[in-house]
């Protein structure tokens, strides 16, 4: 594990761990199996091939777990609430409406707010199939459902870009905070805490902040803080109109 610069491409044995830092001109290569954080994935016969279109400071390749990979990228399929078989359940369809649709969730309670991770493995949702609205995951093909969160009423799931962590809303301190979690369910910790209402968490690209909308100033507005808690809320928006859902745009690649 060191520093290299390379002009064309590094090939890398599997199954390993390499955490190396890179400066690439055209292509780096890895024979599979193997799973590429944070950079475009091209699937070619029997490698993959990551083409970074940028300098980047540090390339991570990290060996496979048993969480099964999906069958196109998530950027050509798209995740959906549908009531078509009687109650909301999770869907996913390709990008372009061809093909089939595939339902991944199928219980007799409600199943909705469908968040993909960064790398699409991984949908977090809600579901109040146990009684409760409360934060679950599951794998792309509707696999290895799993409950992350025990207390009442979570909701609006966000992936870090990284798939280490969920931010969420939750009323359990009797009114509406952000809080994050790591993706098992585990290390929940309070990111806000006032008097008001504070909904829709989305991080930013880079994993190092997150916008969430609020009503702590008499209206909903938008607001920006650490990821880390570190820093107090940042009010970025400010009018007499209610501003809501905040989305970052992608990082530039």
């Amino acid at each position: 594990e060191k520093e290299k610069v390379v002009e064309k491409e590094v090939t890398v044995e599997v199954p390993v761990t390499v955490e190396k830092e890179v400066t690439v001109e055209k292509e780096v290569t890895v024979e599979v199996p193997v799973t590429v954080e944070k950079e475009r994935i091209v699937v070619v016969e029997k490698e993959v091939t990551v083409v970074v279109e940028k300098e980047v400071e540090k390339l991570v390749v990290v060996q496979p777990s048993a969480t099964p990979m999906p069958t196109a990228p998530a950027s050509e399929r798209i995740a959906f609430v549908s009531d078509r078989d009687g109650d909301d359940e999770i869907y996913v369809m390709n990008a372009d409406g061809t093909g089939a649709v595939q339902q991944l969730t199928d219980n007799d309670s409600r199943d909705l707010s469908p968040a993909w991770s960064l790398d699409g493995t991984r949908i977090a949702f809600v579901s109040d199939r146990d009684k409760n609205e409360e934060i679950y995951k599951m794998n792309a093909d509707g696999s290895d459902v799993v409950r992350l969160t025990q207390e009442s009423t979570d909701r609006s799931p966000a992936w870090s870009p990284d798939g280490s962590r969920i931010a969420f809303m939750s009323i359990r301190d009797n009114d509406f905070e952000i809080y994050v979690m790591d993706a098992d369910g585990s290390d929940v910790i309070q990111r806000t805490n006032n008097d008001s209402r504070d909904w829709s968490p989305a991080w930013s690209p880079d994993g190092r902040r997150i916008a969430f909308m609020s009503d702590r100033g008499g209206n909903f507005e938008i607001y920006v803080m650490d990821a880390d808690g570190s820093s107090i809320p940042k009010r970025i928006t400010d009018n007499d109109s209610r501003d809501s859902s905040p989305a970052w745009s992608p990082a530039v690649r």
